[in-house]
């Protein structure tokens, strides 16, 4: 048999994995990398699963028997273990059919062998320990133990020698308890009659007393009756007669006089309230003026907020107008001015000119040096530079105006204008055409003249170049627009302050606030002094209503307060009383006659409602008036009664207490009876308890048969194995009959039992026994797992030779961590190996 492929649905950690098995296969992997699980896995689908996941175990195996193909797939739904599917070469089929009576007992004994399976078998004693594995190597037969177990166990629930619990002994001991009830009858029979007829004199002495009992409760009824009509007889005989007497004032007149005496206090208490609550409503604390006043003040406060943010905006429009004016004069030297400059149309114009005419004489110079440069270019050489360098300082002077370096600029002027000078006076010298250039001079000359009283026309200082003195004028332009913006924001400014303060004058003399105090507190000071003028307005105006509302409630008042004073003499002179002290003193004795009368009543009622029958109390009414007083006699008469009542209670609730008992445990024949039936079950529960017990003596017979049978080859195969594994110091194993328990004799003779071996020879030994047991046994897969971390290298090497050996007939499923044992089974075994990473990894097939 062997496994052919492995699908994990989902099992703990593993999901959706699956492998093919072809032949035996080593399943290496470090610590948590699922190995065990795997091995779980595969004892689940077999033979069910044991946990329960989160999400359902389920998977599948494929497994190979000879020539059948056996499919096993295991889902938990309902049950912890799963339900199970099985196909045998694609027919549905029982598991039982490939696993051959194998159960998971025998399997874990068997055919698994891991770390856990030999620590247990180290823990286990020693004694069990070998009747397990002897036990599973009968595997052929484990169904006939299996009822050898259940006959023994059904025994011993009927019967034990020296229990008490069992059925049988239970049986014994009612069986011994109903005997003596029965010696015990024999007794009470005699002793039944006697009770009997003494219970029945005591019954009939009871009903005389009874008889008795009842005449004198009759006699203390009438006394008790006259005990209550007596305190009700002396009420009545106070006020006889008063029950016939025709009251003078109905109850409705004197609820008509109380109810009219009630209704005058309640007006005059609610007059008295409302002439309390009458005031004098106070004028307004301010005129119409005044409101009006505010009024208008209130409706300016919009405008007058406008003025403040006109105020606001002008006071920023003209420091922004200030800030730029300050950055246009920033441009110019100290002594240039830019408010005092005089920008008119002609000076613009003339300025044009000037510009125009220093153009083209400087054009007209620039042709005059040609000329000469090329009359006397051999004397070039001797020509000072000082024109370029004039150029070239005028061009820096330019510069630096335009970017606001007034001081620079002026310096490259002069020094400019020095050089031009110094090269015209030597250009004379040498110059071959002095009248031309004599001419350019007097022109220049000329020009400055002019531009200097350009200058003086607008106000700015001598000197300065045709551009510089353009940029003022331009510049100048600007900040005289900015002054006159100015001006306007200065003219809103003002206005707007005018009218502020005299807002803030007036609104302080309506709100009581200083004039220097923010507009907002102002608006909200004439805010609230409006509120207030309305509520005080309101509250005058609640007032005078509640004041004309209390005088109309007294006018009402009055004219109902008449009206009852009217009605009220009217029912006075109707019982002809004068005043409220007579119809006061008549009320009293009113009430006296009519309390006398509804006590006369009551006490009649009384008394009938004590002795309904006429006849009756008017006998028990003249007792009372006799005097006679027979309670005390009736007492103690009753008081002996009920003594002797008792004890005859007592003495028949004893004597039916003896004859109830005699009467509820049967009679002598029932007793007897029932302990015929209890003899017969004994006779029973005997012969099933015999039955049990046969059976097991039958099945220990076969057992005794089966291991003188069987035990000779397994120890054969288990002795070689054993020895080779041990490199012959252990040669042989025995297991004896008598006591059943694994020994292992060394080379000397010398017996050991396992737990007297070292842990390597003892799992050595465990491996032996059962590999040996695998051979004679059906073909399953052997599964191992790490069960060679505790042996040295030469003991390893020789187990893996039986396992070679082995593995030529079965196939072997290992698992291991150790990355040594995984070489040696490529060594030794030759077989495929999947390197399992981790459980949520992919793995690799080698």
């Amino acid at each position: 048999m062997k496994l052919n492929y492995i699908k994990i649905d989902s099992y703990s950690l593993w999901k959706n994995k699956e492998w093919e098995v072809d032949g035996s296969l080593l399943f290496f992997g470090h610590n948590e990398s699922g190995k065990s699980t795997i091995l779980e896995f595969i004892e689940g689908v077999l033979f069910g699963f044991q946990t329960a996941g989160q999400e359902g175990c389920s998977g599948s195996l494929l497994i190979n028997s000879g020539e059948d193909k056996w499919y096993i797939e295991r889902r938990q739904s309902r049950s912890k273990r799963g339900e199970t599917t099985v196909l045998k070469n694609g027919r549905p089929a029982a598991v039982s059919g490939l696993l051959q009576g194998i159960d998971r007992s025998t399997f874990r004994h068997l055919y698994r062998m891991d770390l856990d399976q030999l620590r247990r078998m180290e823990e286990t004693d020693p004694a069990e320990l070998n009747q397990q594995l002897f036990d599973t190597s009968l595997t052929g037969i484990t169904g006939l133990f299996s009822a050898q177990r259940t006959a023994r166990k059904k025994a011993a629930e009927l019967f034990k020698p020296r229990g008490r619990t069992t059925a049988v002994n239970k049986l014994v001991i009612e069986m011994n308890e109903t005997k003596r009830e029965v010696e015990g009858w024999k007794k009470k029979l005699d002793q039944y009659k006697v009770l009997k007829e003494d219970l029945l004199a005591a019954e009939q002495s009871l009903e005389k007393l009874e008889v008795e009992e009842k005449k004198i409760q009759i006699g203390l009824k009438e006394e008790e009756l006259k005990d209550l009509l007596l305190p009700v007889l002396k009420s009545y005989e106070a006020v006889k007669g008063a029950e016939f007497y025709e009251p003078a004032l109905s109850k409705k007149m004197i609820e008509t006089y109380e109810g009219n005496k009630a209704e005058l206090h309640d007006i005059e208490k609610k007059q008295a309230v409302l002439k309390a609550d009458r005031k004098t409503v106070r004028p307004f604390s301010f005129t119409a003026k005044e409101k009006m006043e505010l009024h208008h003040l209130l409706e300016s406060s919009g405008k007058a907020e406008l003025y403040e943010q006109q105020n606001a905006e002008a006071s920023e429009e003209i420091r922004k107008t200030e800030k730029k004016q300050e950055q246009l004069q920033s441009q110019f030297p100290p002594d240039i001015h830019l408010e005092s400059i005089v920008v008119t149309p002609p000076l613009r114009k003339k300025l044009e000119e000037l510009t125009e005419e220093e153009r083209m004489l400087k054009i007209e110079e620039k042709q005059l040096r040609g000329k000469k440069l090329s009359e006397e270019l051999p004397k070039a050489e001797k020509n000072y530079p000082g024109k370029w360098f004039s150029t070239a300082a005028f061009a820096g002077a330019l510069g630096a105006i335009i970017l606001g370096e007034w001081a620079a600029g002026i310096f490259l002027v002069l020094f400019g204008a020095v050089l031009y000078m110094y090269s015209l006076t030597r250009s004379k010298t040498t110059d071959s055409s002095p009248g031309e250039m004599d001419t350019l001079q007097e022109y220049w000359e000329s020009f400055h003249k002019e531009k200097d009283r350009w200058c003086e026309e607008a106000e700015i200082p001598y000197g300065l170049d045709t551009a510089v003195c353009r940029h003022a004028l331009e510049t100048a332009d600007q900040f005289q627009e900015l002054s006159e913006r100015m001006t306007s924001f200065y003219n809103k400014k003002k206005e707007a302050e005018t009218w502020l303060k005299q807002f803030r004058s007036e609104a302080s003399s309506a709100a009581g606030l200083a004039v220097e105090e923010p507009l907002h507190m102002h608006v909200q000071a004439l805010k609230q002094t409006a509120d207030d003028y309305q509520k005080e307005e309101q509250g005058v105006k609640k007032k005078k209503e509640e004041q004309e509302y209390i005088e109309e409630k007294l006018k009402q008042l009055e004219a109902e307060k008449f009206q009852l004073q009217k009605n009220h003499q009217k029912l006075l002179e109707s019982v002809s009383c004068r005043n409220d002290n007579q119809f006061s003193r008549l009320m009293v004795e009113e009430e006296e006659k009519r309390r006398q009368k509804e006590e006369a009543v009551s006490c009649i009622h009384q008394m009938n409602a004590v002795v309904p029958d006429a006849h009756r109390q008017k006998k028990l009414l003249e007792g009372l008036e006799s005097g006679e007083n027979k309670m005390t006699a009736l007492t103690r008469e009753a008081e002996e009664v009920k003594r002797r009542k008792e004890e005859l209670y007592e003495k028949k609730l004893h004597l039916e207490q003896s004859v109830r008992e005699m009467e509820e445990k049967g009679t002598y024949t029932e007793l007897q009876q029932n302990y015929n039936k209890q003899k017969d079950s004994l006779k029973e529960l005997a012969a099933q308890w015999a039955v049990f017990a046969a059976e097991d003596m039958i099945a220990e017979k076969v057992r005794t048969i089966y291991e003188k049978e069987k035990q000779p080859d397994v120890l054969q195969k288990a002795s070689r194995m054993f020895s080779d594994m041990t490199e012959g110091k252990y040669p042989h194993i025995h297991i004896p009959l008598e006591e059943k328990k694994l020994l292992a004799e060394r080379r000397d003779g010398a017996l050991f039992t396992p737990a007297q071996l070292s842990t390597g020879t003892r799992e050595l030994l465990y491996c032996a026994v059962r590999l040996s047991l695998i051979q004679v046994q059906q073909a399953l897969p052997v599964f191992m797992d790490d069960v060679l971390v505790n042996m040295d290298e030469p003991r390893r090497r020789n187990l893996w030779r039986t396992l070679k050996q082995v593995n030529e007939n079965h196939q072997i499923i290992f698992f291991t961590c150790h990355e040594h044992i995984a070489r040696e089974w490529e060594d030794f075994i030759a077989a495929p190996s999947v390197k399992l990473t981790s459980v949520s990894d992919s793995f690799s097939r080698q």
